[in-house]
């Protein structure tokens, strides 16, 4: 403390990198405890290397976490440098279980506004406030005593605890899987921001013989199949004996969507139901109306019992996309389209009479012509039909 505020970090720092004074070959004195003779013991060394440190010069044992972090009490003598340390814990426990409970949930972290007065702080305050609310030590330690910077409660912490947790994690797995064999599994998938996401598992078999299946997460990637920077290939750069297996369900999609692609009748379907899905949700305003008259639609067919109500059932739903690279999806775009046929008539009949130019008009007018024709629906149950089987 005898140093300028500014450098004190740096000198901590110093001293961490000194690593704590244990001088082992030193003959440590003895001192008389009332009728004993007492010294100090060197296995303490190897029992607390990291932060217990003996001083020759006094023959006095220090925590050098506590004299590097202790409070500045100037000339008063001790602190409270292992009460502090404790109730550190305590805080940290708390938010370490807290992040833990919604791991294991798979629920959202961060709320829209996480000030104190804010109705909507987020899971994770939320949970820090109810387990205080059921811990009175919690509370006063965590909560109402706690430094304002030392709080443990910040996205950073957040953050923080959720990558240690990761790393624990993947460290279990792999002491677990040794040095066998194993795969890695990884697909691509969509969170709810339509943003792409790689999720990555890991198989193996366990020394009792189970196979074991680990997920490993997810990554920001959507190309897993790149010539220069695909996963594939940055695998086989690290590990040249690697076997890469494609999934064979996608390439039995792809391959039936590209053949039936080169008929061309069956590529005008593919391409006026791509047009659909795209004039259709082209505006948050039309997909609204498209959930609302499609809802009005499943009541009347259930009134009249057309449909059959159950769990699960006649969910509100709106026309999928398909893409090349997520197998199934061509079926699903049509299954989506075929259920909801009337409803995308009613919605492209409006825009052909309320579009707001001519061009808008216009495609709507000449989508009405052509998904409405013979050809269109044959196609369109068909498709709907094959897929369905390569679906399974």
């Amino acid at each position: 403390m005898d140093y300028n505020a500014n450098d004190r970090d740096q000198i901590r720092r110093a001293y961490l990198q000194k690593t704590p004074c244990q001088p082992c070959d030193h003959n440590f004195p003895q001192k008389s405890f009332g009728q004993k003779l007492r010294q100090f013991n060197q296995a303490w060394f190897n029992e607390f290397p990291n932060w217990l440190e003996y001083s020759v010069v006094k023959d006095v044992v220090f925590c050098l976490c506590c004299y590097l972090f202790k409070l500045d009490i100037r000339d008063q003598a001790g602190g409270d440098s292992f009460v502090a340390r404790i109730e550190y814990q305590t805080r940290l426990n708390a938010s370490v279980d807290c992040v833990k409970f919604l791991l294991r949930q798979g629920l959202a972290f961060r709320g829209h506004d996480e000030s104190e007065n804010s109705s909507n702080q987020g899971n994770f305050l939320e949970l820090i406030k109810f387990l205080a609310d059921h811990n009175e030590y919690v509370k006063v330690v965590a909560l109402s005593n706690a430094p304002q910077n030392l709080k443990l409660t910040s996205p950073d912490i957040q953050k923080y605890i959720v990558n240690v947790a990761t790393f624990e994690t993947i460290n279990v797995i792999i002491r677990d899987l040794g040095d066998a064999l194993f795969s890695i599994l990884i697909d691509e998938a969509r969170d709810i921001s339509i943003k792409e996401q790689m999720t990555v598992v890991i198989r193996y078999v366990d020394k009792k013989g189970h196979v074991i299946e680990r997920f490993l997460g997810y990554d920001g990637a959507s190309n897993m199949q790149g010539e220069f920077n695909g996963l594939k290939t940055l695998i086989l750069k690290e590990n040249p004996c690697v076997y890469y297996v494609h999934c064979f369900a996608h390439q039995l999609q792809l391959a039936l969507v590209a053949v039936a692609k080169n008929h061309n009748q069956i590529s005008l379907l593919f391409t006026l139901v791509s047009i659909v899905v795209n004039v259709i949700g082209a505006s948050c305003k039309r997909r609204d109306i498209v959930r609302e008259k499609q809802a009005v639609k499943v009541d009347e067919t259930l009134n009249i019992r057309e449909l059959s109500s159950g769990q699960d059932l006649n969910q509100e739903t709106n026309l999928k996309r398909a893409c090349d690279t997520r197998w199934g999806s061509h079926y699903g775009t049509l299954v989506s389209l075929a259920s909801m046929f009337s409803t995308v008539i009613d919605v492209l009949d409006m825009i052909l009479k309320d579009g707001s130019n001519s061009e808008q008009r216009v495609e709507a007018n000449i989508l009405l012509d052509s998904i409405q024709s013979f050809e269109f629906v044959f196609n369109l149950h068909l498709m709907k039909m094959i897929l369905a089987i390569t679906s399974e």
